[in-house]
């Protein structure tokens, strides 16, 4: 089984067929779609940046994309989304890779076909989840979930939602 996933213009195998193997994360093993949602990660993780800024100069460009959708100019939401999405890869934290994500949905929104794919939100929620994962955010890692599950990848959500709810108890109980 194979899935594709766009990050920083670079297309990878987030899925693959492990032939039986499985990876061992946080003291239990990963079988099926769960490790391969971890192999993904980990091969996404030396090309998502950590993000150092705390710039909100993203934000302009998001006020951009929705003035463009407004206007109902596609091509100008396209190339505002675009802007930032690089400015969001570069801040700190998940917040404003799933406010991109977000905002892809609203330019897929626009085509006549409405991108079935939503490939552009679907890239964005991938360094969302890998930076609340990082951060080991229940809140981000549900936010992501969330996302998956408005593009209609339960499956994915499903994951990312459990995900959300091992950090939740861990954070309780001050493993974290």
């Amino acid at each position: 089984m194979k899935k594709l996933v766009a990050i920083g213009g670079l297309v990878i195998a987030a899925a693959v067929y492990l032939g039986g193997t499985t990876l061992v994360g946080s003291g239990a093993a990963l079988r099926g779609q769960a490790a391969d949602m971890h192999a993904a990660l980990m091969r996404l993780e030396d090309r998502v940046p950590a993000g150092t800024l705390h710039d909100t100069q993203w934000k302009v460009f998001i006020a951009e994309v929705d003035r463009a959708v407004a206007a109902g100019d596609r091509s100008a939401a396209a190339y505002q989304w675009r802007h930032a999405y690089a400015l969001a890869l570069g801040t700190h934290g998940w917040e404003p890779l799933l406010e991109v994500g977000n905002a892809a949905l609203r330019v897929d929104a626009m085509s006549p076909e409405r991108r079935a794919d939503h490939r552009n939100a679907r890239e964005a929620y991938m360094a969302a989840l890998l930076r609340a994962r990082r951060a080991a955010s229940a809140e981000g890692t549900e936010a992501v979930a969330e996302g998956f599950a408005g593009i209609g990848d339960g499956e994915t959500a499903r994951l990312v939602r459990a995900m959300s709810l091992r950090y939740a108890a861990a954070n309780a109980g001050g493993q974290f």
